[in-house]
């Protein structure tokens, strides 16, 4: 199994590949330094929207997936929003969940998801 970053290096490493590549990526929300949960979310500004994505379930991951998870770090697509309005609300609901996630925003990605995180398939 791959060795597993402290989130805050996998953040930052994330938003330095993130703007390497010319998107704008910021930490919208700081979690655990070591082990707060990460997520990220992409706006999509053109159609307005965002795609959320979370850590995959570890019952989802099988060993060759993690092995090849940047960072250690699986995610799964987990909600497709339509507007700020409703990302906040789910933004909200997630921090009554689990209030030491991180949160990190991707704009101006022009490359699939999975150029920048590993996505679980499936």
């Amino acid at each position: 199994m791959a060795a597993r970053l402290a989130s805050s290096f996998f953040i930052a490493a994330l938003v330095r590949q993130a703007e390497g590549a010319g998107a704008f990526a910021y930490v919208a929300r700081r979690g655990s330094p070591q082990s707060g949960a990460v997520h990220v979310l992409f706006r999509e500004p053109r159609i307005g929207g965002f795609r959320f994505y979370a850590p995959a379930m570890q019952s989802a991951a099988d060993d060759d997936a993690m092995d090849g998870a940047i960072g250690g770090r699986l995610f799964m697509l987990s909600a497709q929003i339509t507007d700020d309005v409703a990302l906040e609300a789910f933004l909200a609901s997630e921090a009554r969940f689990d209030p030491d996630f991180w949160l990190v925003e991707i704009e101006n990605w022009q490359q699939p998801d999975a150029a920048l995180i590993s996505v679980a398939v499936g």
